[in-house]
């Protein structure tokens, strides 16, 4: 990875794991792969290679198909079929690359790549290269959708502490109206005045009769008069009666409707 792209992908390291049965090996891969700067696990039998995956989520794995016990194609079948390391690539390793029927059932269990033994240093640490680029760039993918995710769920927790302070402001000097005067029209007046900008661009005030559910709009109070327009055509471009409808709805249900987009 050169050094524009390391600060592309924010530096970050990536762990590898390689498994073969035979430490000369392992050392072999090890040597090859120490110069791309990333962290090198090893593991000599299928089995280890199972309790590996277990404890970490690798870039990629580099496997020996002829193993003792639990050999390559086993393990990479196991590896498969648990859904916290499905999704690694697997590389391998054979001194029988020529021989199809490996090849295809290598390729069947999801191995992305095969290659020959004895490897060739520079393709191996090319296609190990590519694998870890990929990694980190879906690991720098994730860490941004949460960043993201973490700033969307701030925003919104800041406005749903603002307009819970407006609401407890409202009610607050609605209390001091409601306590400091007992002329109905002054009150209501009061309120509608109150909601104008803590709650709304502008407020209706409409007095129910329990009696017959008959209706009087009191107190109408408008808000910021560059804002006029737009509420003014609020009201004058929806179908007629709809505010009705929608107060009839509030009166039924109980539940406040919102008039957004003012």
């Amino acid at each position: 990875m050169d050094s524009d792209q390391d600060r592309h992908l924010g530096g970050g390291k990536a762990d590898i794991l390689i498994v073969d049965d035979r430490p000369d090996q392992l050392l072999v891969y090890q040597t090859i792969l120490g110069d791309i700067g990333q962290t090198l696990f090893t593991a000599s039998s299928g089995e280890e290679a199972l309790k590996q995956v277990l404890d970490r989520d690798f870039a990629a794995i580099l496997l020996d198909v002829n193993m003792p016990g639990l050999n390559g194609l086993e393990t990479a079948s196991l590896i498969r079929g648990r859904s916290r390391s499905a999704h690694i690539p697997i590389i391998f390793i054979t001194a029988d690359y020529g021989d199809e029927l490996h090849t295809a059932q290598a390729y069947s269990l999801g191995a992305v790549d095969y290659i020959a033994s004895p490897v060739v240093p520079e393709i191996l640490r090319a296609k190990i290269k590519v694998f870890v680029d990929l990694y980190l760039l879906a690991q720098q993918a994730k860490r941004q959708a949460e960043e993201h995710l973490a700033l969307a769920e701030e925003r919104a927790a800041r406005a749903a502490a603002e307009q819970a302070s407006r609401r407890l402001s409202f009610l607050a000097q609605a209390s001091v109206a409601l306590a400091g005067s007992l002329d109905f029209d002054a009150i209501t007046r009061e309120l509608s005045r109150l909601c104008v900008p803590l709650l709304a661009d502008a407020c209706g005030l409409t007095l129910v009769q329990a009696r017959d559910g008959a209706g009087t709009d009191v107190a109408p109070v408008a808000g910021d008069p560059r804002r006029t327009r737009s509420t003014a055509r609020l009201v004058t471009d929806v179908p007629e009666g709809w505010l009705r409808l929608a107060m009839n709805r509030v009166l039924t249900s109980g539940i406040v409707e919102v008039i957004d987009g003012l």
